[in-house]
């Protein structure tokens, strides 16, 4: 056979088989595409409340070393705004939790925040809006071994003072 018989009789076109597997492997590609970009709109949805979480958490230990805002254990507490426009995003739709803890230190006490969706709170942490919760712990001076002026007084809780020409010493 000629070079140029054999040209003549080659189809000039795509059959309608492979039209259609062309069509299905554009749509799953386009299906898989779609995933991708759902999973990084959540993910990026989830940055920007996991930052709000934080900035909230903050904020609350920051008012509490201030002694703006007292520093007491409470549970499920709806985070207000500082300013009375509520221009801070959304922030009425946060819970805080203020709880304290051991840390094995005389005079430090550990203060851990958690700042939840109002949604989830007491739910699946994460819940069903995929929202997740943010827990901040720091370490306080203990109330407890301040004197009423509020500075740390020397030794921890046995410690004492002493005026005037009497003076007396602690459990040593």
């Amino acid at each position: 056979m000629s070079r140029h018989a054999l040209l003549r009789n080659s189809p000039k076109g795509f059959t309608l088989l492979e039209v259609i597997l062309a069509i299905a492997l554009l749509a799953v590609s386009l299906a898989a595409l779609g995933e991708v970009v759902r999973h990084s709109h959540l993910s990026a949805e989830r940055a920007v409340d996991l930052s709000e979480a934080t900035l909230i958490a903050e904020s609350l230990v920051e008012a509490m070393k201030a002694g703006v805002q007292p520093l007491s254990a409470v549970q499920g507490v709806a985070w207000q705004p500082a300013d009375a426009e509520g221009d801070f995003g959304g922030a009425a739709d946060w819970v805080y939790s203020v709880e304290f803890g051991e840390t094995g230190f005389d005079g430090l006490t550990a203060v851990k925040v958690r700042v939840e969706p109002a949604i989830t709170y007491g739910a699946n942490p994460g819940g069903p809006t995929g929202r997740g919760a943010v827990e901040l712990v720091r370490w306080f001076s203990d109330p407890q071994f301040l004197d009423p002026d509020g500075v740390a007084a020397s030794g921890g809780a046995n410690a004492a003072s002493s005026s005037g020409d009497s003076s007396s010493t602690g459990g040593l």
